[in-house]
């Protein structure tokens, strides 16, 4: 990623967080909420848009979601339902780090080349087995603790 996409989403990142604290939806009782059914939305239009020779309609469509979705993230974290946006994509990064790293075995290339329509290999579901309990032990740490 070059750094004028890092310095673009630096400036959504500020003006999400401009937003969250200026625009009466953002204030709202059900704010969180709202963003994420728009994000929804949003999502059923890009859906639509995905077809050849509509890039500029996608584009926006797809812009709209990420600016949902980080509203709802700020509000979430402004509410103290989150602890923070750090650790929904510190999160995110781990999470999805581990499950990549099985697309260098040679058993996952050969089932990619050659895929079973339901099969998924046993590395993936060992991955995510491993990452539900993790999490489920992090929230019983958090909340019983």
């Amino acid at each position: 990623m070059n750094e004028t996409y890092l310095k673009e989403i630096k400036k959504i990142f500020e003006l999400s967080e401009y937003n969250v604290e200026k625009n009466y939806f953002a204030k709202r009782e059900d704010a969180a909420i709202k963003y994420l059914e728009e994000a929804k939305e949003e999502i059923d239009e890009a859906i639509l848009e995905c077809r050849d020779k509509n890039a500029i309609y996608l584009e926006d469509e797809l812009g709209d979601i990420f600016w949902d979705y980080l509203a709802s993230i700020k509000v979430l974290e402004k509410e103290g339902k989150i602890r923070s946006i750090e650790n929904v994509f510190k999160n995110c990064f781990r999470k999805y780090s581990e499950r990549l790293e099985i697309l260098e075995l040679e058993k996952y290339k050969e089932w990619h080349n050659n895929p079973k329509k339901d099969e998924v290999p046993k590395e993936w579901k060992k991955i995510k087995n491993k990452q539900k309990k993790s999490l489920k032990e992090k929230h019983e740490k958090l909340y019983k603790g």
